[in-house]
């Protein structure tokens, strides 16, 4: 994970700790991933070969503390997405982020879209 960046965070070092296998999603250790002055992240995923995303968690700290959207763009590099053009450039795909309890946060409309990565 040690390619994984973010924009806009106030500890950029936890980038990569907030991608964990589905055995250990749900531990909270370490601070979580917020956002310094901004309401928005971005957060840069490189991969190293085709894959194939069937689900995505959203964990939130509860109480409204999380976010209600999500969007995401394929194949492009590390800061080719920023703060200052996101806005304009449409994403590959995007979802709103509803709360599910006990579980934390994920899609309940759009969970089995499919994202096709290239590194």
């Amino acid at each position: 994970h040690q390619r994984v960046t973010v924009l806009n965070a106030e500890d950029d070092a936890a980038a990569p700790r907030v991608l964990r296998p589905w055995e250990e999603r749900l531990e909270r250790e370490g601070e979580p991933l917020r956002s310094d002055d901004d309401p928005e992240l971005i957060l840069h995923i490189p991969f190293t070969c085709d894959v194939k995303v069937r689900g995505i968690m959203v964990i939130g700290g509860g109480e409204g503390r999380a976010p209600r959207r999500m969007e995401a763009w394929t194949d492009k590099a590390a800061g080719e997405i920023s703060l200052s053009n996101a806005a304009r450039r449409t994403p590959t795909q995007a979802w709103n982020i509803v709360e599910v309890r006990n579980e934390g946060l994920l899609n309940a409309k759009q969970y089995a879209s499919t994202l096709n990565l290239k590194p």
